[in-house]
């Protein structure tokens, strides 16, 4: 119910969706009535994340799988849902890796996982990196470009899997679990290579 409320909208297919959920669990009538209530509140209801931590790898999943589920149900991510999920999967220990892949989240995840290191200018990420001699802009179409000092594109390419993977157009791959890692692996390359503008 708090991910369907992150966005501040509610929308009648995630309240069946969430419905459906409420009367599969075999809650007593008391606790099923009142999370109907509560289902057409706008406000969000506490969670005890010390009862979901203790609770079996199988149960977390399903939360996780039911999460993405409904994140997916109006066809359209919102950024406040994304970052809610990635909240709860840090919370319980969950595979933010799984999130990304089945939400297709590039850009969201990028936008999370940088936090305060990027800065939004209309839909780009720009991050500064390598003493702010260089700058990477993240793209909501996936595609990467690594820019110097004076503005010229050393290199460009896509990036995968929340940024955890560059793929340049000249076929070199970093990948590494840390985003700024891979921007740091990119430009010691074009250090190595002396590359030039490419454009």
């Amino acid at each position: 119910m708090n991910l369907m409320k992150a966005d501040g909208e509610s929308k009648d297919k995630e309240k069946e969706f969430i419905t459906q959920i409420i009367d599969n669990i075999d809650f007593s009538f008391y606790t099923s009535a009142k999370l109907k209530v509560d289902l057409q509140l706008s406000s969000q209801s506490d969670v005890d994340y010390k009862v979901l931590a203790d609770s079996l790898k199988s149960d977390k999943d399903s939360l996780l799988i039911d999460m993405i589920s409904l994140a997916k149900r109006d066809g359209e991510l919102h950024a406040k849902e994304f970052e809610y999920i990635m909240q709860v999967c840090e919370k319980l220990n969950l595979d933010r890796k799984f999130v990304i892949n089945e939400l297709g989240a590039n850009y969201l995840a990028i936008k999370y996982y940088l936090k305060d290191l990027a800065i939004e200018t209309s839909d780009v990420l720009v991050v500064s990196f390598n003493s702010s001699k260089n700058n990477a802009q993240f793209y909501k179409n996936n595609r990467i470009f690594i820019i110097d000092t004076s503005n010229k594109i050393l290199k460009k390419g896509i990036y995968l899997n929340g940024g955890k993977k560059i793929v340049l157009d000249n076929g070199e791959t970093f990948e590494s679990s840390i985003i700024i890692e891979n921007l740091a692996k990119t430009v010691i390359s074009i250090c190595n290579s002396g590359a030039q503008n490419p454009l």
